[in-house]
């Protein structure tokens, strides 16, 4: 393919239903790739977005980040003066600071008490659909357990959901790499303001009335802090957790459920004996990962897979790539359970290094116990392609419906 021919490619239709042949293309034709209407190189290879991830000198560094992406008034926005609090946009020492802080929801020793909850959530679900033969997988199962257990841990109503799942809607485009429209970018600004006094207002009510939840928690260990949190870096990062909680163990879920349809000896192979599932999901997880990019920003001049970034270029560095990248995984678009049987492949879904993602713990002890009610309640399935609904965007690959029938 020529640059012309790969950039029409990125931008296409086809790339949202199917981008791996593209990052192949890419892999083979230019695997470090600037990308003229993204302002940005797309990083393809294993090996580079391994470097990208864990060398030092790649940062994400957001006001540089932002500027490329949406031009110098970037800074001026509502969304940026919001978004520029998470910390998945943080470089050290602040990025440290808040990670220290936002993790304990999501650290073994939280995540693993759930278990029964989770079961129990997900087989009442489970339940509830058996006897109509069929269901949109995304917002009849996959929506409804990740946001039980994340509004369980922070002790939301389960009334605001609707409204938080609205809002995150609306901000996803802030978190992504490719230039956002200007619908997008009216969205996200508005939704910027009446997040952060929504969660600002339930920090101001969990100082005046503490109760036994992660929020309670968080406001104490930061207030003992030598070097303590404004309530509006709270509150902000409150909302993030719902991302990090809820919206791509949902995208990942649809994934899964997709591949299994498409590969049904791998289907059956996990129906024979559900619980193969705990080992055989990490192979599902590589085969197609929900966030297929990130966004990192050269904090001065280097060299990546032969091309010369310059200080303050953008990389989209492509999770969803390096996880087809032959070089890494033989045979790349099969799914092989028993690629490195019984342990974790080095797959990049949940990024690696100092921003791996902070809700990895709690989804990779969701999803399997969702996979496995689903599968010993209803058996076989199938999915109802012709009205199947995928999310619109390169960043984020899954869908927002998915019917299937049993």
């Amino acid at each position: 393919m020529s640059d012309q021919q790969l950039i029409e490619a990125l931008t296409g239709p086809g790339f949202i239903e199917n981008p791996y042949p593209v990052y192949a293309a890419l892999r083979n034709a230019d695997p470090v790739f600037f990308v003229e209407p993204f302002n940005a190189w797309i990083v393809t290879r294993f090996e580079d977005v391994n470097t990208a991830f864990s060398d030092p000198r790649f940062q994400v560094l957001y006001e540089q980040h932002q500027t490329n992406r949406m031009g110098p008034t970037a800074v001026e926005q509502e969304y940026f003066k919001v978004g520029k609090e998470f910390l998945v946009v943080n470089d050290p020492p602040t990025h440290t600071r808040l990670k220290r802080i936002f993790r304990a929801p999501f650290t073994q020793n939280r995540v693993k008490p759930l278990v029964p909850m989770v079961e129990k959530l997900a087989q009442e679900c489970i339940a509830s659909l058996k006897d109509k033969g069929g269901a949109d997988i995304v917002n009849d199962y996959a929506h409804e357990i990740p946001m039980c257990v994340i509004s369980h841990l922070l002790n939301i109503p389960k009334e605001y959901e609707a409204k938080i799942l609205e809002w995150m809607s609306a901000f996803y485009a802030v978190l992504f790499v490719s230039p956002m429209s200007d619908e997008e970018l009216v969205s996200a600004n508005k939704t910027a303001a009446d997040a952060q006094q929504f969660f600002l207002d339930i920090v101001k009510e969990r100082r005046a009335n503490p109760g036994e939840d992660f929020i309670t928690d968080l406001i104490q260990v930061n207030d003992s802090d030598e070097d303590p949190l404004e309530d509006r870096q709270i509150a902000i990062n409150l909302f993030l957790l719902y991302f990090a909680g809820h919206d791509t163990q949902r995208g990942m879920f649809s994934n899964i459920i997709s591949a299994l349809d498409e590969h049904r000896d791998a289907l059956a192979w996990l129906l024979e004996d559900t619980q193969r599932i705990d080992t055989a999901i990490h192979e599902l997880y590589r085969y197609d990962a929900t966030g297929q990019f990130m966004g990192r920003t050269a904090a001065e001049d280097l060299e990546l897979g032969g091309k010369q970034i310059k200080a303050g270029q953008t990389l989209m560095v492509s999770m969803g790539a390096a996880n087809r990248d032959p070089e890494a995984f033989p045979n790349p678009d099969k799914i092989d359970f028993f690629r490195e049987a019984g342990s974790k492949l080095p797959y990049m879904t949940f990024g690696t290094g100092r921003h791996r993602c902070l809700g990895a713990a709690l989804a990779q002890t969701n999803l399997p116990i969702m996979l496995k009610t689903l599968l010993n309640t209803m058996g076989e399935f199938n999915v109802d392609r012709a009205r199947a609904e995928r999310i619109q965007t390169m960043e984020v690959r899954g869908f927002h419906s998915l019917p299937i029938s049993w």
